[in-house]
């Protein structure tokens, strides 16, 4: 399952990212202070976690104990016009806080990092305003949304525009140079998506990871038709781009995601293995236990006696 954190959850927009996000079957963590929020604009089924994007340890913690893809930043004070008299204030806030957060995300190999920055780095006397205008802040709340612009954009010599986790290059890059941009990508902790290929293969491992995570599988269950019919493409196609991609077939990914939900059961002791076996889709324990065993080199039963409780989070099975 994907896994989101959305700072300034609590806030306007943050509440309506968050909720977006739940709704497409997101795990989301919301960080917000409360300071300029509420704790009911959190939407249900979000996880909460009162506190500030300026508590460094805090914010390593959760990147840490929580693998997240995708970073959306909303946390800031908007201090526009006030912050010439609150500089450190500011500064702190809007600034320091963000690059906790992009250190935190760069270290833990976060997909994308988005980030809201603000009409104040074009400054006053620009209109229309658009994002082709040079950046001329005014005042030290622009500055620090541009400082935090142009941390993100230092990812490469190209010019390009951020809006919303897409990079917009001006022009297209040769091959060369898209693979050394994807290398200066990689080397900060950030990955170059392969366009609509990639984005294909998270979703089918979205609607794969969460079908395991339900366990509502018939006996007879089809994966060829489910996915076939989630995605309204031609199976073929879904198997030869997942294993073009990922140098697996979808069918042996599958079987490494029940197999590792197996081991969760096993280890919460309270299902029993034919329980188990009927949520997961298998026509009997045996089948279970053969395919267990296979995968794992040990037994159903003989893996709940050792007592091993090694398993890999399902988002993170290649």
């Amino acid at each position: 399952m994907t896994t989101s954190l959305v700072t300034g959850g609590a806030g306007f927009m943050g509440s309506h990212v968050a909720e977006h996000l739940v709704e497409l079957g997101h795990r989301v963590i919301v960080v917000d202070d409360l300071s300029g929020g509420f704790r009911d604009n959190v939407p249900a089924g979000a996880e909460f976690v009162e506190g500030s994007i300026l508590d460094h340890r805090l914010i390593d913690h959760l990147f840490e104990q929580n693998s997240f893809d995708y970073v959306y930043h909303l946390a800031a004070y908007a201090a526009e016009g006030l912050s010439h008299f609150i500089k450190r204030f500011n500064y702190n806030n809007n600034l320091i806080g963000s690059i906790n957060l992009i250190n935190a995300a760069v270290n833990h190999n976060v997909k994308c990092f988005v980030f809201t920055s603000s009409i104040a780095v074009y400054g006053a006397g620009q209109s229309p305003m658009s994002e082709a205008m040079i950046p001329v802040p005014e005042d030290s709340y622009g500055i620090a949304k541009l400082a935090v612009e142009q941390e993100l954009t230092k990812l490469t010599d190209h010019p390009f525009k951020v809006s919303l986790g897409e990079v917009t290059l001006e022009r297209a890059l040769p091959a060369k140079d898209l693979q050394t941009f994807s290398g200066r990508l990689q080397a900060l902790g950030f990955e170059l998506l392969d366009d609509q290929r990639q984005k294909q293969i998270e979703k089918i491992k979205n609607l794969l990871i969460t079908l395991v995570q339900k366990g509502e599988m018939e006996e007879h269950f089809s994966l060829s038709t489910y996915l076939g019919r989630s995605l309204q493409k031609e199976y073929t196609n879904i198997s030869r781009l997942f294993s073009e991609v990922e140098g697996m077939t979808i069918e042996q990914y599958f079987i490494l995601l029940k197999v590792e939900k197996v081991k969760e059961w096993l280890v919460y002791d309270e299902l029993t293995l034919g329980e188990i076996a009927w949520k997961l889709g298998y026509s009997s324990t045996a089948h279970l236990s053969a395919q267990f065993k296979k995968v794992t080199g040990l037994t159903p039963s003989h893996f709940k006696r050792t007592g091993n409780s090694h398993r890999t989070s399902l988002d993170k099975i290649v």
